[in-house]
């Protein structure tokens, strides 16, 4: 799909619509535990960042080819959902161990489990859509 300017493919496009639906039912769910909507943004935008910069890098140390690394307008090429998922896990236990110390850590992937699974699936359709 080309709207103007630049070109979107239908992965980049599931992968936008899987964070917002993650940051709705992180919040949703979150609003009866006390998670403000600053707190789930929080969260989000750790969980995206570093999903796709674990899906990078997993695919780099498997593949090595250097297409991963290569940071072209076409993300698309190169990435790995384990390596996101694993780098996510990470980045988040370090964010609700120091920055969120009142949600706590296992509470907080309590948390995540259900925007998690939503995400991932919305994002795999797109996988077969390119």
């Amino acid at each position: 799909m080309t709207p103007g300017l630049f070109e979107i493919h239908a992965y980049s496009a599931s992968r936008m619509i899987a964070v917002v639906l993650a940051i709705a039912v992180l919040y949703f769910t979150g609003k009866r535990r006390g998670v403000t909507i600053w707190r789930a943004l929080d969260i989000c935008l750790i969980a995206a960042a570093s999903a796709f910069l674990g899906g990078k890098l997993m695919f780099e140390i498997v593949e090595g080819t250097g297409a991963a690394l290569a940071w072209s307008t076409d993300s698309i090429e190169g990435c790995c959902s384990a390596g996101g998922v694993a780098l996510a896990a990470v980045a988040l236990a370090f964010y609700f161990r120091y920055a969120a110390r009142d949600i706590g850590v296992l509470r907080g992937f309590d948390l995540c489990g259900a925007p998690a699974l939503l995400a991932e699936a919305a994002a795999r359709v797109g996988c077969f859509l390119d």
